[in-house]
């Protein structure tokens, strides 16, 4: 488990990386901003901040776009090599 501390770095990169559209297929997989959402979400009175929440679920949805992408690419890949081999 991560501290506040890495969680809160996590974050800090995550959305810096979110605002400036460096967030990609070969780097979403290193971010685990999606892993550690609610921690992110939540204040210590377990309540929701809603602005942080907004910029959270962005910079999500680009990680995980950049995860299906890299998925995809890689699946391709495989499948092109089985195809060559036949």
């Amino acid at each position: 488990s991560k501290s506040s501390a890495q969680i809160a770095e996590m974050y800090q990169t995550a959305i810096k990386m979110a605002s400036e559209n460096k967030i990609t297929a070969k780097n979403a997989w290193t971010l685990s901003l999606i892993d550690h959402m609610l921690e992110v979400v939540e204040d210590d009175d377990h309540l929701v901040n809603f602005q942080r929440a907004s910029c959270t679920l962005e910079a999500g949805v680009k990680i995980y776009c950049g995860r299906v992408d890299e998925t995809f690419e890689s699946t391709h890949r495989v499948l092109e090599s089985l195809t060559r081999r036949q």
